[in-house]
């Protein structure tokens, strides 16, 4: 007999201890089993607009592709399309902003969009916003860094040591709204009863190592804690590491038996 399989997910929000705003924006709709993270860049709170506009015109195409009978279907490999048109949209608005308001000129945004359905994660991203997944407690980052720092250890002209603590770790090599095709990288993982998956800005993992994310992450699955205690717990400890920039973590857990909740904030 098939567990029964209990969604638990929020997602959390922080600007941080240095930022005086927080340009990121989350996404969190389980009824549509859709989820993003954008974090947005530019001056005079551009990079605000930029996340949120793409944010939304995720949602908006989503929710009415689905509407339309587009989405989900039955072929995973056309969901995976459905969703890298989703992420072009996004592109194409937030490019359209930037270069018709000279308030706007040169915002942009990473973004990290992911679609639960029928047992399958398809994600889409661009930028270096991350997705990992935590199954049998060990932690795989599913997502490649759209940075020059990835491309350096990429070639192999760095360690990852190097690149962590490297100055192109920030530079962003794709964009949402850099150019006309953004480069968006679509995969999909199929899900196993207690995976969980953990959507982050790169406020998270600049200021924690892998290691001690997946060391909290594991504690909290020990001791069954909710997704919304996690996302607040991994917070937290990255404004004690110093809190330099905006941070936001979603977490899906997929709970093959206990209390199924659903949390946003």
């Amino acid at each position: 007999m098939k567990p029964t399989i209990q969604l638990d997910v929020a997602a959390v929000s922080d600007r941080g201890l240095k930022r005086s705003t927080n340009e990121d924006s989350v996404l969190c709709d389980p009824l549509l089993g859709l989820f993003a993270v954008a974090d947005g860049m530019g001056g005079h709170a551009s990079g605000e607009v930029a996340s949120r506009l793409a944010i939304d015109t995720v949602h908006r195409e989503w929710r009415d592709a689905r509407r339309a009978g587009r989405v989900p279907g039955v072929d995973h490999r056309e969901d995976g399309r459905r969703l890298s048109d989703v992420v072009a949209a996004a592109n194409q608005l937030v490019l359209h902003r930037s270069r018709s308001c000279d308030l706007f000129a040169g915002m942009g945004t990473t973004l990290l969009v992911a679609v639960l359905h029928d047992m399958t994660l398809h994600y889409a991203h661009v930028g270096d916003s991350r997705l990992y997944r935590l199954r049998d407690e060990q932690l795989v980052l599913l997502t490649r860094d759209h940075t020059v720092a990835q491309w350096r250890l990429d070639l192999g002209l760095c360690t990852a040591a190097e690149a962590r603590a490297s100055s192109g770790a920030h530079r962003l090599t794709r964009a949402i709204g850099m150019d006309p095709d953004c480069g968006v990288d679509v995969a999909a993982c199929r899900c196993e009863p207690g995976d969980g998956f953990l959507l982050c800005s790169d406020g998270l993992n600049h200021e924690l190592e892998d290691e001690a994310i997946a060391r909290e992450w594991r504690n909290a699955m020990r001791r069954n804690d909710s997704a919304d205690s996690l996302c607040r717990a991994l917070i937290n400890q990255a404004n004690q590491a110093g809190g330099r920039d905006n941070v936001s973590v979603l977490a899906l857990h997929l709970r093959a038996h206990g209390r199924s909740t659903t949390q946003s904030t």
